[in-house]
């Protein structure tokens, strides 16, 4: 009886773990569009003088987008 009851209660658990994942799956699309954008907006801040500091707050950005697109914490991640 005690079995049959945990049984039970890990088979709602497994199966509510596995609705949760299939409701987070993320299309590539902003990943791939993100960096398809981040190569012109690297060469615009390049011309522009802004130099390294420039180059790293653009991928920044880039990055933080993918972070919250994602849904995904940045502690998860690195």
């Amino acid at each position: 009886m005690l079995i049959e009851r945990l049984d039970a209660v890990i088979d709602r658990r497994v199966e509510a773990r596995l609705q949760s994942v299939k409701q987070k799956s993320v299309s590539p699309a902003i990943p791939i569009c993100s960096f398809v954008f981040a190569i012109p907006a690297t060469g615009i801040v390049l011309e522009g003088g802004a130099g390294v500091l420039g180059v790293g707050l653009v991928w920044a950005a880039i990055v933080v987008v993918n972070v919250f697109y994602s849904g995904k914490k940045i502690s998860d991640i690195f």
